[in-house]
């Protein structure tokens, strides 16, 4: 599923606004709980938890009170968003708190062992990963009957800004094309998860509309949050006054009583992984257990 993202560039991006991301949390934070709304009714106690696109550590109170037992790591591609993450302060480490642990890793190439993991939460790295390899690498780490959440942004996200766009840049040949990644349907999702070998994976979707008061608002939380413009064929120079004057135009038509909208297809889904345990060279491991009383 390939998305045309330059993901070195938002990369850069993301790392560059760091500082402003941390104080940015309140749409990753709602995105995030309302992924981990999706664990209720699944009998899983894990004893380790990778959170894989954690970013300044939104999940990382809400995971504590759902599996208070449970080793927490924290992964991100930017690593100055994981620098932001708050750690325990003195006092709490002279209670006996120990800081997060944290590591810079992108979801394909993830620095664990075969089927070292209980359960993966890949918070929203489909738009700027490869889906396939990133599932994959999932499955490769995790135990045996361990589960895969993960959300991600379905086609219909930022429709009104595709829109604007649209209307404001008719000579080009395809204008939605130039500011936004192609982001794949949810049951395209759900089969890329069952090609990399997962089991049973269930996806659903809903919207969420944000309300903005001004462009300048709304283009901050695209800039900040969601790391710019980082298409391969992003046009190179600036938007011109007159661009930037019939692109506001055509976003203000759309403006309702709340502000201007901006929607948000999100994707959900978790999948499971019943293969058999290998080891660090593929070789299959059966585990033998001491016999019972007859």
């Amino acid at each position: 599923m390939e998305t045309g993202v330059d993901v070195r560039r938002v990369c850069a991006n993301l790392e560059r606004h760091a500082h402003q991301h941390a104080r940015h949390t309140q749409l990753a934070l709602e995105f995030g709980q309302r992924l981990l709304e999706h664990l209720d009714g699944l009998r899983i106690t894990p004893a380790t938890v990778l959170i894989q696109g954690a970013g300044t550590g939104w999940l990382r109170d809400a995971l504590t009170r759902q599996f208070p037992g449970a080793r927490l790591l924290f992964a991100d591609a930017t690593p100055a968003l994981l620098a932001e993450m708050p750690v325990a302060s003195r006092l709490q480490r002279l209670l006996g708190a120990r800081p997060p642990a944290r590591l810079a890793c992108r979801p394909e190439a993830l620095p664990f062992a075969n089927g070292s993991l209980d359960l993966v939460i890949q918070l929203c790295t489909l738009p700027t990963s490869d889906a396939a390899r990133s599932f994959s690498e999932a499955r490769r780490v995790l135990v045996k009957d361990g589960l895969l959440l993960f959300s991600t942004l379905g086609p219909d996200t930022l429709r009104e800004w595709r829109r604007a766009w649209a209307l404001a840049d008719r000579q080009q040949r395809d204008p939605t094309g130039r500011q936004l990644p192609r982001l794949p349907d949810m049951h395209d999702v759900a089969d890329c998860a069952a090609q990399a070998g997962l089991a049973s994976p269930v996806v659903d979707m809903e919207y969420l509309t944000v309300h903005y008061p001004d462009l300048a608002t709304l283009i901050t939380d695209l800039r900040v949050v969601g790391g710019g413009n980082g298409l391969t064929d992003r046009p190179r120079g600036l938007l011109t006054p007159r661009g930037r004057a019939r692109l506001l135009q055509h976003l203000e038509a759309q403006r309702q009583p709340e502000g201007l909208p901006l929607t948000l297809e999100l994707v959900y889904g978790h999948a499971w992984n019943t293969r058999p345990l290998v080891t660090e060279h593929g070789r299959p491991v059966i585990p033998i257990r001491a016999a019972g009383p007859r």
